[in-house]
């Protein structure tokens, strides 16, 4: 599984959340609620943790179409 994204800029709130995505499936037991929070544009806390468990759920079975989705949604970015 791929973690770079050549054609995104290095720090941007997407790529933020695209990190944190990986951060929560290989520490699970570490939150990153906060930080989501404040890189996505989803203002409804159970809506937003909606969107990033399916982000981190289609990132563990390889799904890029699907993540890229969840990632647009978190992020009120057109894909």
């Amino acid at each position: 599984m791929s973690t770079i994204i050549p054609e995104e800029a290095p720090d941007t709130p997407r790529r933020h959340l695209l990190t944190l995505a990986h951060r929560a499936l290989g520490f699970p037991n570490m939150s990153v609620e906060d930080e989501v929070a404040l890189a996505s544009t989803i203002g409804d806390r159970k809506e937003r943790g909606i969107v990033f468990d399916a982000l981190c759920s289609a990132l563990a079975r390889g799904d890029q179409e699907k993540a890229d989705g969840q990632l647009a949604k978190l992020t009120a970015v057109a894909r």
